[in-house]
């Protein structure tokens, strides 16, 4: 038997994943390459960091925080960002949230960073493409090695959220010999690399 495991923060709805019942899904638009900050706002919101009613005061936000993230990821907005740029749009939440850029590793440092409450941005690409993707969850996990998932579950910002579903995209954690990975939107399959990941998840009371 294969069991699925997300955040627990998330649940499923019409609309999509929800937390509490608020919606949680950020889509990007056509034309920016602000993939990463949607993926970024959602990991915060995931993590209770960021309330979904924050963002209706965007750009001129009332949290000193969130009006120092949202200067520098409107700087980025059209041209895209890197895992360093993630991490230090993120410091206006260091006291709350700690971050760590993977380079080696990514997907078993995931998973392990998934189950301990976690979620990971993940950086994807092949010759069509370069996106930012959300990882908040595992799935396929069997009962002969519960620590190795067949697949990562995955919030998109570059699809529409799937009603019913916490996810909208998945993520094989195994490549193929060329290095890639099988990646699935309701628009189809392709193959990807996997290039830096950002984990993110909540500073543990010392």
């Amino acid at each position: 038997m294969q069991t699925y495991r997300c955040h627990p923060s998330l649940k499923p709805s019409r609309l999509g994943p929800v937390i509490g019942n608020i919606p949680l899904h950020l889509q990007q638009g056509e034309l920016d390459g602000a993939c990463g900050p949607h993926c970024m706002l959602m990991a915060l919101m995931i993590l209770g960091v960021l309330k979904r009613t924050e963002l209706g005061s965007l750009p001129k936000a009332r949290s000193r925080s969130l009006s120092r993230l949202w200067w520098m990821a409107e700087r980025n907005y059209f041209e895209g960002t890197t895992a360093a740029e993630l991490r230090c749009m993120l410091t206006p939440y260091e006291k709350s949230i700690e971050t760590r850029v993977l380079r080696k590793n990514q997907i078993a440092r995931t998973v392990q960073v998934i189950g301990a409450l976690g979620v990971a941005i993940v950086n994807i690409h092949n010759a069509d493409f370069n996106h930012w993707v959300l990882a908040v969850g595992t799935g396929g996990h069997s009962a002969a090695d519960d620590s190795k998932p067949r697949e990562l579950l995955i919030l998109d910002p570059g699809c529409s959220p799937i009603p019913l579903a916490i996810w909208n995209a998945t993520l094989s954690t195994k490549c193929d010999g060329q290095g890639r990975y099988s990646y699935e939107t309701p628009e189809g399959r392709q193959r990807v690399y996997i290039d830096n990941v950002l984990t993110v998840r909540s500073v543990q009371p010392s």
